[in-house]
């Protein structure tokens, strides 16, 4: 509700905005179904925007960015896009270089050394590693049920996100 506040400065646009969260089939899917970490990451996603937009706390926003890098060993991916979106949005050359490289390295420990560690094996989600656009392409587009979910998704806002320039590091990266 304050980022949105903060950004549209009409305290009714703001909550039209949230109630529109709260009321979207998703979100409320991921509220009573089965228990999914990446649930609770929507709030700490939010207070990593809100430490950032409206606080402008690197400290605070520091805190939220290794909650949500602890709950999940995907969401490096948003530790990566939160340090390009303070370098650019805030300004926070040094911040967000050190954010976006530390995400980036903690995923691949994760990944690489401390799930299979645990597990006892390899992570079972494999990673491809290849710049050749002829692996990377059909994996993006293999199987088609990855475009139908993207596309029934972004109608569920009117593909208004693709237009949000901020948030395009995230939908590209969570491709």
């Amino acid at each position: 509700y304050q980022i949105g506040k903060h950004i549209l400065k009409s305290s009714f646009l703001s909550l039209s905005v949230l109630m529109a969260f709260y009321l979207f089939l998703g979100t409320q899917n991921a509220i009573y179904s089965d228990f999914h970490a990446i649930t609770i990451a929507s709030l700490t996603i939010s207070l990593s925007y809100w430490a950032s937009i409206v606080k402008k706390s690197k400290k605070l926003l520091l805190i939220f960015i290794l909650l949500t890098l602890g709950l999940k060993e995907g969401l490096f991916i948003f530790g990566i896009a939160m340090g390009a979106f303070v370098y650019f949005h805030n300004n926070w050359k040094k911040f967000g270089a050190l954010v976006s490289v530390s995400s980036l390295v903690w995923g691949y420990s994760v990944i690489k050394f401390i799930i299979p560690s645990i597990a006892g094996q390899q992570y079972t989600y494999p990673i491809s590693t290849s710049l050749n656009p002829l692996v990377i392409i059909p994996k993006l587009l293999n199987p088609f049920i990855k475009i139908k979910t993207v596309i029934i998704s972004m109608l569920n806002f009117l593909f208004l996100p693709l237009v949000i320039i901020p948030t395009l590091p995230h939908i590209i990266l969570h491709y």
